[in-house]
């Protein structure tokens, strides 16, 4: 949207929105085809005694840490070390992500011993 209405009248908005706005096209492309998954063909002439679930699940791209600055591998062409790192990165990922639902489930449990339908429902007692 913001890039229509910069392309029909630059003036208006300057040189300032049109570079943000190239800059969230690029930002969204480049990290799209990071996290693309391997074409099945490429993969299966790759690793070809591979089970067709890991097969579907294989990325082009390793990420080897977190953040903007995190740097990425070509999959066909990372080593080992470069495989345990992206598996361990995961882990770590998963690890999170199971920590946080520890939360959610504190309140969602409490709620249920003390007879309220929500954080609510405690307020207006």
């Amino acid at each position: 949207m913001c890039m229509r209405v910069a392309e029909t009248n630059p003036g208006m908005y300057g040189k300032a929105l049109m570079t943000v706005a190239l800059h969230h096209l690029f930002k969204r492309e480049v990290t799209q085809q990071l996290k693309r998954g391997m074409p099945p063909n490429a993969a299966l002439g790759i690793v070809p005694h591979c089970p067709p679930e890991v097969l579907r699940r294989l990325p082009q791209w390793l990420a080897q840490g977190e953040g903007k600055d995190a740097e990425w591998v070509y999959a066909p062409s990372a080593t080992v070390a470069n495989w345990e790192a992206n598996a361990e990165l995961k882990e770590k990922k998963a690890t999170q992500t199971l920590k946080a639902a520890e939360d959610p489930r504190y309140i969602a449990r409490y709620l249920r011993e003390h007879g309220y339908n929500s954080l609510m429902a405690i307020e207006h007692g």
